[in-house]
């Protein structure tokens, strides 16, 4: 799967998740955009980037695929907290789940 891939690029590169590792897991969006794992590192290649409309996009998208009691989504949930603070957001804010291709 191309997600793992470009998971193992990232740690063989020391966690970053920029170039190769991003294009893959861009890749990996378009075939499945759906695949909870792939909204995670498409979430987290746009927080890196301080996108986090579109982090908070490919984020509130896994939620609503991966079951709500999963360490996955639990984990999930509190990084959008704290997502929210860095946008200058309120706690509650709705930002529509959307499943598209990183910038």
């Amino acid at each position: 799967m191309l997600v793992d891939y470009a998971e193992s690029l990232a740690i063989a590169n020391g966690r970053s998740l920029e170039g190769e590792p991003a294009k893959l897991i861009a890749r990996a969006l378009e075939i499945d955009p759906k695949n909870p794992k792939v909204l995670a590192f498409a979430g987290a290649v746009a927080f890196n980037r301080s996108d986090y409309k579109s982090t908070l996009q490919y984020w509130n998208t896994l939620l609503q695929v991966e079951p709500a009691d999963s360490p996955l989504s639990q984990k999930i949930r509190g990084a959008i907290v704290r997502v929210r603070q860095l946008a200058g957001l309120p706690p509650d804010a709705d930002v529509a789940p959307v499943a598209s291709r990183p910038k």
